[in-house]
């Protein structure tokens, strides 16, 4: 997962551990922006699946409950293609 809140890795770290629930993903932080550039991002919170060669595979705008199924269904289509399991 990206963060582009604008939060530096600094206070990421230190805001993890308060977390009730500790992602099972990494994290990383792009502070000037450079994903929401390269991808045109323009609302938050933007789900985006890239795949193999940086092709979006699977966009979504917002989040609401149930919404995940669709997020796993996309990432086991990747990782699942001859091109995702490298």
């Amino acid at each position: 997962m990206i963060n582009i809140v604008g939060l530096d890795g600094g206070k990421l770290k230190e805001m993890l551990p308060k977390l009730p629930v500790q992602p099972k993903y990494s994290l990383v932080c792009d502070p000037d922006f450079r994903i929401v550039d390269l991808y045109g991002a323009s609302v938050a919170p933007l789900t985006l699946v890239i795949g193999p060669g940086g092709v979006v595979t699977f966009q979504h705008e917002g989040f609401s409950a149930g919404d995940e199924k669709a997020l796993e269904e996309a990432v086991v289509k990747i990782l699942n293609s001859p091109e995702g399991g490298k």
